[in-house]
């Protein structure tokens, strides 16, 4: 039997495979709408009833071969994003292979074979399905969901938020590119993300402390794809707070054997944020806020226990901080103490200094004569002698401190103690010496004035002595 010869009018192919003969093509269209009924485009599906002939041997009856031509159309079928052409052949009166239909890459569904005897021809159908007129503006997606969950935390005073994202995409890829229904599922999710997205009327219950004055900060992210499903899901966590940061602190109180107590403060400070933004507001909580307190929070602490000292609040006993970039915290430890001999400026270790103080006197003559029995002969001039003011110590800085601070200190603390001009007659210098030692970094000094006060203030010869 001569060969089949090829002289219809028309190619109808699904890649490269060729339907011959070609099959009888329906076309039916519905619009495609997503969860909430809006229209997000056209679902066209081609419908095709076609019959395999072993063209090149008509009256064989070959069971096997027609198995063969069945094969062949299933494995061509099971392809993915193949192009589906009607083009132009040979009994055309147009250019052979110039296309009718192309540009379409259907996905194919419902590949059916008709019972027979097969012998000799195998009746078939099958549907090829593929999405087009994408609404604009609208992303393709089929399904979706958007879900808050809120969780209050006690111990930070936060709220926690949830925020699960997910779609289905819908493809709409006619390139002959891959499916790019995922892409139009993570299209819409991305849209969803993000702290703008919290509706106006959550969290209805929930509490932070100060909702008036909330802040929303990111934290945490998670997401999953899916190319062969066309899915896409994503999961943030939202941290709501009344501040950028929480501060949480204990006190503790010892207080020993001589009734010296000291006030220890041990904080946490947790930034609100994701990653860098963390580490930012807990910085700026601690420097700008929590630290310039630590001395109004040590003596609420003194007080509550009604003690009757007075706590050195002018300077640390010591004071550590730890900075944790990881988790966005700052955790610190301060100590204050009620000892007077801690009493010292910040980053000086020690401070000794003494005043003395030589009063003056009434002035006397004193006139010896020879054999007289009673002794000398005194004589009140009516006038005092000069008096004496002495004051001398030593101020000693931490290693890490610079001696120009150590003498600032310790000319503040003879400021403090030298005697004021306005009380006497006359005051002047009679005496002003100053020791360093850069290694032991220690300021020593002893400066001495004299004055002049008016007889009236002396005190009596006959009195008592009165301090």
């Amino acid at each position: 039997m001569a060969a089949h010869v090829d002289d219809s009018k028309i190619q109808m192919k699904y890649g490269e495979y060729r339907f011959n003969p070609a099959p009888l093509m329906t076309y039916s269209q519905e619009s495609v709408t997503n969860d909430a009924g809006e229209r997000i485009s056209d679902s066209v599906t081609l419908s095709f009833r076609g019959v395999l002939l072993n063209l090149d041997d008509m009256a064989s009856g070959d069971l096997a071969q027609m198995i063969t031509r069945r094969d062949e159309m299933i494995n061509a079928l099971s392809g993915n994003s193949n192009e589906f052409q009607v083009l132009h052949n040979i009994g055309s009166t147009q250019v052979q292979g110039s296309p009718i239909i192309s540009g379409i890459y259907p996905r194919v569904d419902s590949l059916t074979f008709d019972e027979g005897v097969w012998t000799s021809q195998i009746p078939y159908s099958f549907d090829l399905v593929y999405e087009t007129n994408a609404r604009s503006g609208q992303v393709p997606v089929q399904s979706f969901s958007d879900n808050w969950d809120f969780e209050e935390d006690e111990g930070k005073r936060i709220i926690r938020a949830t925020h699960t994202v997910s779609a289905q995409g819908i493809n709409t890829s006619t390139s002959g590119d891959a499916s790019d229904a995922m892409t139009n599922a993570k299209t819409w999710v991305v849209a969803r993300m993000g702290v703008s997205t919290i509706p106006s009327t959550l969290p209805a219950f929930a509490d932070s402390g100060t909702l008036n004055t909330i802040n929303k900060l990111q934290k945490y992210r998670t997401e999953a794809a899916s190319e062969v499903d066309g899915t896409f899901e994503a999961s943030e966590e939202i941290t709501l707070s009344s501040g950028l940061y929480a501060h949480s602190y204990t006190e503790q109180l010892q207080t020993n054997d001589q009734g010296i107590t000291t006030v220890t403060l041990n904080g946490d400070i947790n930034g609100m944020g994701r990653f860098a933004t963390a580490t930012t507001n807990a910085l700026s909580g601690w420097t700008d806020d929590i630290k310039p307190t630590l001395s109004g929070l040590a003596y609420s602490a003194y007080t509550d226990l009604e003690l009757s000292g007075t706590l050195n609040l002018s300077n640390q006993q010591s004071l550590s901080t730890t900075r944790d970039d990881f988790n966005g915290r700052v955790a610190y430890s301060v100590t204050y103490t009620d000892d007077p001999k801690e009493d010292v400026p910040s980053g000086i270790s020690e401070i000794n200094i003494s005043k003395q103080t030589k009063l003056p006197i009434r002035k006397v003559a004193l006139f010896e004569i020879p054999n007289r029995a009673a002794g000398s002969i005194l004589h009140n001039i009516g006038t005092p002698t000069d008096g004496q003011i002495n004051i001398n110590g030593t101020v000693k800085g931490l290693t890490t401190t610079q001696m120009s601070y150590v003498k600032t200190v310790s000319e503040d603390q003879v400021n403090a103690l030298r005697p004021n001009s306005a009380l006497y007659n006359q005051l002047w210098f009679t005496d002003y010496n100053t020791t360093e030692n850069e290694d032991q970094m220690t300021f020593s000094f002893s400066i001495v004035w004299g004055y002049t006060d008016n007889l009236a203030n002396v005190p009596s010869p006959s009195g008592e002595v009165s301090f």
